[in-house]
């Protein structure tokens, strides 16, 4: 009977010390597994925003100009008359990007506000945000009878290339 104790005390103690050993492991599986969760989580959250990142960059990267570039011309001086028509000024670079490949645009009108002629300049230096450029815009192709007719103009800017850098 004593050799039956026996075997049954080991086979308990065996059974106790496998279900400790089996608690154990599940403690250690669910720990394991729960920071897994959290950092696939983390990583799923992080690969959302790089997507989007991504995206902006992209978006960014392909910009064509519009008004949001927010270049601004400022004319320093007017040299206007039936023989020349001359702008000098500043291009102003008030806005967050880098543009180059700068084309101003004046369109000159006569007193009763009708189209005559257009010069155009085309600034090839780079525009970085805050800086300013000066430029020097003729008519190197009007008639004198045309300027004779001049009466206003209007300046802007037909196109600019964005640059990353």
């Amino acid at each position: 009977m004593n050799f039956i104790k026996s075997i049954i005390f080991k086979i308990g103690i065996g059974f106790l010390y496998g279900a400790g050993f089996a608690v154990a492991i599940v403690v250690i599986v669910s720990i394991s597994f729960s920071k897994f969760s959290e950092r696939s989580m983390s990583n799923m959250s992080e690969g959302k925003e790089l997507k989007k990142d991504l995206k902006t960059e992209r978006e960014f990267m392909f910009r064509e100009y519009d008004e949001s570039a927010n270049l601004v011309t400022e004319i320093t001086k007017e040299r206007i008359s039936e023989n020349e028509f001359t702008l000098l000024g500043t291009l102003k670079n008030n806005g967050n990007a880098n543009w180059s490949s700068i084309n101003l645009k004046a369109e000159l009108f006569n007193k009763d506000g009708e189209f005559i002629e257009t010069c155009s300049e085309y600034i090839s230096d780079k525009s970085s945000p805050g800086s300013s450029i000066n430029f020097k815009l003729s008519c190197g192709n009007c008639s004198k009878l045309q300027l004779e007719e001049y009466h206003s103009y209007k300046l802007t800017i037909a196109g600019a290339h964005f640059n990353m850098k």
